[in-house]
C-alpha cells in the first residue's frame, strides 16, 4: 500500500507497487504521526472492506484510491471531523449506492459511531499492566 500525505490533516491510501507500506510525503516538514497512523488505519479498513466487496461482484480495485481529510478542535483536543473520498474508476456506477453502504461498515468505521469505553493504567512496575477486567477468564 501507498501513503501519500498531502499535508498535516490530509492523505491518500492506494495500492502501491512494492510490498509493504510505502509513505511519501509531497510536502516538505510533512511526517508521519500518530494522527496520519490514525487515518491510515480508517482508510485501512475502508479499503479492505471495499476489496472484499470487489472480489464478489468481480470487479478489479487496482485504481482504488481513498482520501483522508480531518480537522482538529479543541476542549478536549481531538479529531471532530473526517471526511473520506472514495475514488473507483472500476466500480459500475450502478454499484456505487452499494459501495457507500460498504465502506461505512468498517470496523473502525463503526467504532468511532460507538466508541469503546478506555481505560488507562500508569504504574510504575513491570509486572501485568492488564487491568483487571480485561484479564483472561477460565
Amino acid at each position: 500500500m501507498k501513503i501519500v500525505l498531502h499535508a498535516e490533516t490530509e492523505l491518500t491510501l492506494q495500492e502501491g507497487k512494492a510490498p509493504g507500506l510505502e509513505v511519501v510525503a509531497e510536502a516538505p516538514g510533512v511526517h508521519y504521526s500518530a494522527m496520519q497512523m490514525f487515518a491510515t488505519a480508517l482508510a485501512l479498513c475502508t479499503y479492505s472492506v471495499l476489496v472484499s466487496y470487489a472480489e464478489q461482484i468481480g470487479t478489479d480495485t487496482e485504481a482504488l484510491a481513498i482520501r483522508v481529510r480531518w480537522r482538529y478542535a479543541a476542549h478536549p483536543a481531538r479529531i471532530d471531523r473526517i471526511d473520506m473520498d472514495i475514488t473507483w474508476p472500476e466500480l459500475p456506477e450502478s454499484r456505487l449506492p452499494a459501495a457507500r453502504r460498504a465502506a461505512a461498515h468498517c470496523m473502525l468505521h463503526n467504532t468511532l459511531h460507538q466508541p469503546p469505553e478506555i481505560h488507562t493504567c500508569v504504574r510504575r512496575d513491570v509486572g501485568d499492566n492488564a487491568p483487571q477486567d480485561m484479564q483472561p477468564q477460565d
